[in-house]
């Protein structure tokens, strides 16, 4: 076969190939288009909604899908929705009777972990930030109280909202020393100093992997406190 048939055959071969790939491109930007447009939809309506705490729902999941797109419209989007959650506890503790709605604010449940863990999915530095923030005034209370105090009886038994509470801390800090290499050493001895929690084993060898001395050193303050405990 000569040269010029080689050609005819390859263009013949390629031509229905590229079209093929040309318009798999012109689908997916009408996907991307529909999807932007839909966010951009679902945004207007956001506002319309009576209740903070269905703002701030709806705000992270759709910040959540704004990520792919636009990052920094996004973090935008998750701080709105962190404030928006709280304003409705801020509403939630001084409502004169309180509905289980408004207990489940107060008690840091569902709402604020939907929030908080869909912010560390993308940026978990940002939600240890915002764990502080947005933690009702009960769980401040519980922990700050004295470490010979079992019970914080306070609708319901606090220490087990308090223990959930450094579980998530530290859930947070191992997420952002993965999404974050380089402060990875700093976020893993942070958390391993919060206290100890069901992450305390993984998160030694985690730093064990990058400075053993450290985690050498940590693994020893972890044992004193278990021993103490």
């Amino acid at each position: 076969m000569h040269f010029r048939q080689w050609v005819l055959v390859a263009t013949i071969i390629i031509a229905p190939l590229s079209l093929s790939a040309q318009k798999v491109d012109e689908a997916a930007k009408e996907r991307s288009e529909r999807r932007v447009a839909l966010i951009e939809s679902t945004k207007a309506e956001l506002q319309t909604l009576k209740l903070g705490e269905n703002r701030a729902g709806l705000g992270v999941r759709l910040a959540s899908l704004m990520w792919r797109t636009d990052v920094e419209l996004a973090r935008g989007m998750f701080l709105t929705a962190a404030n928006e959650l709280i304003n409705a506890q801020s509403q939630a503790e001084s409502a004169s009777r309180k509905t289980p709605g408004q207990q489940e604010l107060l008690s840091g449940g569902s709402l604020r972990n939907q929030v908080l863990n869909t912010i560390a999915g993308h940026d978990a530095e940002m939600a240890l930030a915002l764990l502080v923030k947005t933690r009702p005034a009960g769980i401040t209370r519980a922990i700050s109280a004295q470490p010979e105090s079992k019970k914080i009886n306070l609708s319901g038994n606090y220490t087990y909202l308090v223990q959930n509470e450094t579980a998530m801390e530290q859930r947070f800090l191992k997420l952002a020393a993965d999404q974050n290499p380089e402060r990875m050493i700093t976020l893993l001895k942070a958390a391993v100093a919060k206290g100890l929690t069901n992450e305390t084993l993984s998160l030694l060898k985690k730093l064990h992997d990058k400075d053993p001395a450290e985690a050498k050193t940590l693994g020893a303050q972890v044992i004193d406190k278990l021993t103490g405990a």
